[in-house]
């Protein structure tokens, strides 16, 4: 198995870094970015239940609420993936992004009914999906050495930090009884303001290649023992990325759509606030998973990553069946630890298998599959189960598909090991 060194190829072969003294500036502000748009994913989380009581909704349309996040991110991302690579400063689509997150929370602060409500959530969700692939790329294009695991650990904990911040921020205001439908989401309007100032300061242009360059970056990407071609050797690597990102976030979408309900009622958790902060524990331990999988090698990052928060997870439910709330809150948060470290794994790999000229076309189709398939998918289907069958029987049911899921992606996983990790970062 060929290893590679932990500078990107294709980013290598692009165009020289930005000169500015701002740069590691402009870097902060592409992570602050990214991390402000999973606040406002996750801000309402908490808030969902204040929302069914005021509204009297369905726990199927408090899911559909949840995802039209995920619609709104679909949009964008369809743009991306076509255009993304075309700007010629990926600044103007972040910056715009910004711009879509203080209009679609202010929507959401004032929403009177649950259509305003949905209205500010796609809104925030094109945001969303204007900015993870671009700012994705940018934290890549700005690092000094164009590191692939530096930058993929940057931007999944940027990630994983603005999902956990958002409960808080919410619980924080249920708890003080501070206007919590309305002010939760000013903090996400200043971090949005902050991402578009910083990110300004610094250039960062796109590499315009030619088809036969292009070409050969990809070939220096995707070099390996038996020397097959790039888009050969590319697209193992992208399907195993994809399915994990499709394991890892079914699990934290359906905990961060139905979660809290599930601990109070069936775990007996005490109280929203316990059940709202064990859901930025969740998203806590996620960060520190991408951070120790970022020291280690993807294989390992990836296979440790999706079997711990497979197992945690059914212990967890488990536990939840047999109203053991601390053993449910423990197993739940592990889950998280697990969800980080092959998030981080499979982020890295899409990195490693483009290069400067495609990598935000093939973000935006990982993130596509995500928010869809990993995302909105799972958080309606269980939401649909809930009120056709029961909560429990809902989450049994999850469980059972994430079993699925797993042996599904670890079978990929042994059964092209050459061809996926055949460019591995150990």
């Amino acid at each position: 198995m060929a290893i590679s060194s932990t500078i990107d190829p294709g980013a290598a072969a692009a165009a020289p870094e930005p000169v500015s003294r701002f740069a590691n500036w402009s870097r902060l502000g592409a992570a602050t970015a990214i991390c402000t748009t999973l606040m406002s994913s996750s801000l309402p989380s908490p808030l969902y239940a204040e929302y069914q009581q005021l509204w009297s909704l369905s726990s199927f349309w408090i899911s559909v609420l949840f995802a039209s996040y995920a619609m709104g991110v679909l949009i964008s991302l369809l743009m991306t993936s076509r255009y993304g690579d075309k700007v010629s400063d990926r600044r103007y689509i972040i910056v715009s992004g910004c711009a879509l997150i203080l209009l679609g929370n202010g929507i959401m602060a004032f929403a009177p009914g649950p259509l305003l409500l949905f209205v500010g959530r796609v809104f925030a969700g094109i945001a969303t999906g204007l900015m993870v692939s671009s700012a994705s790329a940018a934290l890549l294009e700005l690092h000094p050495n164009k590191s692939a695991r530096v930058a993929a650990v940057h931007a999944t904990v940027s990630f994983t930090l603005g999902a956990a911040l958002g409960p808080v921020i919410s619980s924080v205001m249920l708890r003080l009884d501070a206007w919590p439908l309305h002010l939760s989401y000013l903090p996400v309007c200043i971090t949005a303001l902050i991402a578009a100032l910083l990110v300004w300061l610094t250039p960062v242009p796109v590499l315009k290649t030619t088809a036969p360059e292009a070409a050969g970056a990809d070939d220096v990407v995707a070099e390996s023992d038996n020397h097959k071609p790039a888009s050969t050797t590319s697209f193992w690597p992208m399907t195993l990325a994809i399915l994990v990102l499709l394991q890892a976030w079914a699990i934290g979408s359906v905990f961060m759509a139905s979660g809290t309900r599930f601990a109070i009622e069936i775990a007996t958790v005490d109280g929203i606030v316990w059940a709202a902060a064990l859901i930025s524990i969740f998203q806590f331990l996620a960060a520190v998973g991408q951070v120790v999988g970022g020291r280690i090698s993807q294989s390992r990052s990836i296979v440790v990553g999706v079997v711990i928060s497979t197992l945690a997870l059914i212990g967890a439910i488990m536990s939840a069946e047999g109203q053991f709330a601390m053993a449910f809150s423990v197993l739940i948060c592990l889950s998280g630890f697990g969800y980080g470290l092959s998030f981080v794994g499979a982020t890295a790999l899409v990195n490693l298998s483009s290069g400067s000229h495609n990598r935000a076309r093939l973000m935006s189709i990982y993130y596509i599959f995500g928010y869809v398939l990993g995302n909105a998918v799972p958080a309606m289907s269980v939401g649909a189960m809930i009120d056709a069958i029961n909560l429990d029987w809902a989450y049994l049911v999850f469980g059972a598909w994430i079993l699925l899921m797993t042996a599904l992606l670890l079978g990929v996983a042994h059964m092209r090991r050459r061809d996926i990790f055949s460019f591995n970062i150990v």
